[in-house]
């Protein structure tokens, strides 16, 4: 997807990925289904608008289709999709029957910032083993996206969503750093508790 404005099949979800997270998703509904390519399930891109408390957040995850991990004699499917992008939601639009999907308006937003905050640096390069953040290489400045950090540690969608929807880097980091000692705590919590 580029920069400009696209007009994607929807299914809103109670469900927030970043980039690079990989979830199974069930799907039962007809017109849900209608969107899946059955020639090359992998061909498939679809927008998640995120859903808190029945209500369409204005931001959401564009997917795109990973497996088709069971097919029960075509009546539900479980997928596995990964997170391509986050988006805004420009506009959204009920299918009109049970033939027809929804669609979701989209504008990709840019997902490319990176750790700055000296003190998140240093509890990530800390605690890694803690965190189980093993795989991730040093951390320095501006060489990790926020993104990367929010998919290894686990994060509650809402969590995620509240981190992303944030335009302002400093608070990004903030509200992952709140979430990272907050993690920390209730690991040694659960440690010492044994």
């Amino acid at each position: 997807m580029t920069e400009s404005n696209n007009i994607v099949s929807a299914i809103p979800m109670s469900l927030f990925l970043v980039p690079g997270e990989k979830m199974p998703i069930y799907i039962f509904e007809d017109r849900v289904k209608k969107i899946i390519n059955d020639d090359k399930p992998e061909d498939t891109y679809f927008a998640i608008p995120y859903i808190v408390q029945s209500e369409m957040k204005p931001y959401g995850s564009l997917v795109r289709v990973k497996d088709l991990i069971k097919r029960n004699n075509d009546e539900d499917f479980v997928l596995t999709v990964e997170c391509v992008s986050n988006f805004k939601l420009i506009g959204f639009k009920n299918g009109t029957d049970k033939n027809i999907p929804d669609s979701a308006e989209v504008l990709n937003i840019d997902n490319k910032a990176t750790i700055q905050d000296k003190e998140l640096i240093d509890i990530l390069n800390s605690s890694k083993q803690k965190l189980n953040l093993q795989h991730i290489s040093k951390v320095e400045k501006y060489t990790h996206l926020i993104t990367d950090i929010i998919r290894c540690i686990g994060m509650t969608s809402i969590d995620k969503y509240n981190i992303i929807a944030t335009k302002n880097i400093a608070q990004k980091q903030s509200a992952l750093l709140k979430q990272l000692k907050m993690i920390m705590a209730i690991k040694y919590q659960s440690k010492n508790s044994c």
